[in-house]
């Protein structure tokens, strides 16, 4: 929303950049400082527009993409000062993120701010995420599991020791001691 806050605040301080585009070009070349910037910039697919209080465009960044008109309960809560986020389509289906602000002039609403952004690379983060979160928590449980046996296995095979013992035991045997090398005191007390 910084964006667009800020070129709200632009609109309110110079209320004739949307009459003379020309002054307006000459001050947004000057956000993007280098030309690393700037092709960061031309990168980001989003597009602005700026519409009268009752909803006629009244100018477009030119790459802006096509949408539908902009609706009434939008422009309502617009012209109260409150900012309106949605989320909507382009028209070749592609997900964008909308923010409408107002940009006053001296108490009542002089334009409508609209700023769009593409939800196309937040999406590709966000699957990213899902998959690295899904072979990330298959691997722990692979871990966790092989452990386990593990786990199991070095707990368990001295009572498989003497239960082998005990069982092959016969009359014969009964003056006989089990010896059991276990590093468990417990394990050598049951011995």
């Amino acid at each position: 929303m910084g964006f667009a806050e800020t070129l709200s605040k632009i609109g309110a301080q110079y209320p004739n950049i949307i009459e003379n585009p020309g002054e307006g070009v000459a001050r947004t070349a000057e956000v993007g400082r280098n030309e690393t910037e700037q092709h960061e910039l031309q990168d980001t697919p989003h597009s602005l527009r700026v519409f009268s209080p009752d909803g006629r465009l009244v100018w477009q960044y030119p790459k802006a993409m096509a949408q539908q008109p902009v609706s009434d309960h939008v422009l309502d809560q617009v012209r109260l000062g409150k900012p309106v986020f949605e989320t909507a389509e382009t028209t070749d289906g592609k997900p964008i993120r909308q923010v409408f602000i107002a940009i006053p002039q001296q108490g009542p609403v002089r334009y409508v701010l609209q700023a769009e952004t593409s939800l196309l690379p937040y999406q590709a983060t966000r699957n990213g995420l899902v998959i690295l979160g899904t072979i990330g928590s298959g691997t722990i449980l692979l871990v966790a599991w092989v452990g386990s046996e593990w786990l199991a296995k070095k707990v368990l095979t001295p009572f498989e020791v003497l239960s082998v013992a005990a069982e092959t035991m016969s009359e014969s045997d009964l003056r006989k001691r089990f010896i059991l090398d276990s590093p468990y005191t417990e394990f050598c007390r049951l011995t």
